[in-house]
């Protein structure tokens, strides 16, 4: 995971790094959701899952704006700055992704449960 300071400053590496980071913390969730829908780790996982969906509810219709060009919002919606924020017409802002504070931790929490389930069912002891 990259760390909280992205791209050292440079403006094109920084969007490319929270591009990625929206992108690799969509598929952490992903194997999390496998995981779950195969009646692995359930309840460590939807806890894990939850305080994640909690802390970046927007992070996967970000990599998806990224990823899905049939869907995608306007490139101009979106700037980066140490986040990815959502600038609104009223003068609102959304944050799509910010990795530099607690959802960063709570990504890293979330990989380390979905990495300790698939360890426990490689060893044969997952329920």
């Amino acid at each position: 995971m990259p760390s909280t300071t992205l791209a050292n400053g440079h403006a094109a590496s920084r969007i490319h790094d929270l591009q990625y980071y929206a992108w690799e913390a969509v598929r952490i969730d992903n194997v999390a959701r496998r995981l779950i829908g195969q009646g692995l780790g359930e309840a460590v996982l939807a806890k894990s899952r939850a305080r994640f969906d909690e802390e970046a509810p927007y992070v996967r219709e970000l990599r998806n704006s990224l990823t899905h060009a049939e869907d995608r919002i306007p490139p101009d919606d979106y700037h980066y700055f140490d986040s990815v924020v959502r600038l609104h017409d009223d003068g609102t802002v959304t944050y799509m992704l910010d990795p530099r504070y607690q959802t960063h931790d709570t990504l890293l929490e979330l990989s380390k449960d979905a990495r300790e389930v698939l360890g426990s069912f490689e060893a044969g002891s997952a329920s």
